[in-house]
């Protein structure tokens, strides 16, 4: 089988919409979650086109709890930016 259908698992879970990310793809490699032919995969492995991959169904939950009633000190808010005083210890993310 020619090298250009065959490709890393973690490209190809990425790439099937298996997982959102490389990383994401390799912690559910890790978990124990990915099967390549009904055999617990490894990270490391190269899938082609004739491999059955399957993932299981994981528990989706938000990795930060959204807080309505928390009161944020605006600095600035103009149409392409909003300046926050958050305080330690709220997590947040991009």
């Amino acid at each position: 089988m020619p090298d250009a259908v065959k490709e890393r698992l973690d490209h190809y879970l990425v790439r099937t919409g298996l997982a959102s990310s490389r990383r994401v793809a390799q912690e559910l490699v890790e978990r124990g979650m990915v099967r390549i032919n009904g055999r617990r995969s490894k990270k490391s492995e190269i899938v082609g086109v004739e491999d059955r991959v399957e993932v299981a169904a994981a528990e989706r939950r938000a990795a930060i709890e959204p807080n309505a009633g928390l009161a944020l000190d605006v600095l600035h808010e103009d149409a392409a930016v909003i300046v926050v005083n958050k305080p330690g210890g709220v997590p947040c993310h991009p």
